[in-house]
């Protein structure tokens, strides 16, 4: 028995030494909890999510539960507005509100289409969910009879408008074969930290957007209402461009560059793919700068300009006028020959000529000697 008793004593040991060995690491995920598992028609359920992950700049994920049952919002979106990575945080907490509109034995939220994006990479998490109770209000017992009441007129209680469904007056946009839908309104829109409402005009239609000077955003989803996102809108040129901010040393938002803007010479329109989005940008025709793309974006400073944009390294840097060389070989012409060196450089008039200066040098030799034998003649 005592051995038994030590040899218990001795593996409790190793497993307690096993326990406090093992190194505790912080992973990335989220968790989604309710404030209670049983709800009456007519109250708030109060579902928390917590995200977790190094340096968190922003959040979002599609929020799926039964609209007969709760009425609440349909997605999470978070965006930090620290300008550095020191004030980032490692985690970031909301809480979704629902109403109960009617009975159910089980009804579930999901939390799904986890993207979080970090001061070094993008993290998509995957799905979860939580489920509760919504039960009819008991009315309550009473044992004692009502006093009697004089009967009074009803007052007419006005009916109950349903909240408008912002999808009835969304307008089609068209992206190449992609079709979005423009919200007019930001009706249970979330307005990004450090935007404000503010009015625009799209067509001949009043739009609803968000404006952190010089930006607008306007909002726009899928046919369904879903997958929202806010997308750059210029209303001089009634167009939208993807809204991406990405942070290295300083915050970068990516924009279209107007009609007085000029690109660089030598740089040809290419695109580019950034957190799922496909922006126009340019390249150079050069196998030693494929990793290199020239964009047009919006610093921290409210500064617009090029910067080139490394594919590979995910890093931006403030692109700067290059003076290139170019060696163009130009064709000289020939200066004009006289007569006696256009004579001589062909060689076949090079020939008859001096045949006919020997010609007449024996010429001249033949008469020189006539002319001396009739002098002796004469003489």
């Amino acid at each position: 028995m005592k051995i038994l008793i030590k040899k218990l004593q001795t593996l409790g040991i190793l497993l307690l030494a096993l326990i406090l060995s093992v190194n505790v690491v912080s992973a990335s995920g989220y968790t989604v909890g309710a404030n209670a598992s049983s709800y009456n028609v007519g109250s708030t359920v109060k579902v928390t999510v917590t995200f977790s992950a190094p340096k968190i700049i922003g959040v979002q994920a599609s929020v799926g539960f039964d609209s007969a049952v709760l009425k609440g919002p349909n997605r999470i979106y978070f965006e930090s507005d620290s300008q550095d990575e020191a004030g980032l945080k490692d985690t970031y907490t909301t809480t979704l509100q629902f109403t109960t509109l009617k009975s159910s034995a089980a009804t579930t939220i999901t939390i799904d289409n986890v993207k979080v994006g970090t001061a070094t990479e993008f993290i998509n998490m995957g799905q979860k969910s939580v489920t509760v109770k919504v039960s009819a209000p008991t009315p309550p017992s009473t044992t004692t009879k009502p006093p009697t009441q004089t009967p009074t007129t009803p007052k007419p209680t006005a009916p109950v408008e349903p909240e408008p469904d912002p999808m009835d007056d969304a307008i089609e946009v068209t992206f190449g074969s992609e079709k979005l839908y423009l919200w007019p309104k930001l009706t249970g829109v979330k307005v990004p930290e450090g935007f404000e409402k503010g009015e625009s005009t799209y067509g001949e239609d009043s739009l609803e957007v968000v404006t952190k000077e010089p930006l607008a955003l306007a909002y726009l989803t899928d046919e369904e209402g879903e997958n929202g996102a806010f997308w750059n809108y210029d209303e001089k040129e009634q167009s939208f461009y993807p809204y991406i901010k990405i942070s290295t040393q300083s915050t970068y938002v990516f924009l279209q560059p107007g009609e007085d803007v000029v690109v660089p010479e030598g740089y040809e329109e290419t695109s580019v793919t950034i957190d799922e989005q496909t922006l126009n940008g340019w390249a150079i025709d050069d196998p030693e700068l494929k990793d290199f793309v020239l964009l047009y974006a919006l610093n921290n400073e409210a500064e617009e300009g090029f910067y080139l944009y490394d594919k590979v390294e995910g890093t931006m840097q403030r692109y700067g006028e290059r003076i290139v060389e170019v060696e163009v070989e130009v064709e000289v012409e020939p200066e004009p020959q006289t007569i006696t060196q256009q004579i001589f450089g062909n060689p076949i008039l090079a020939g008859i000529f001096s045949g006919l200066g020997l010609l007449a040098a024996g010429l001249a030799a033949a008469l020189i000697r006539v002319i001396q034998k009739n002098k002796r003649n004469f003489q």
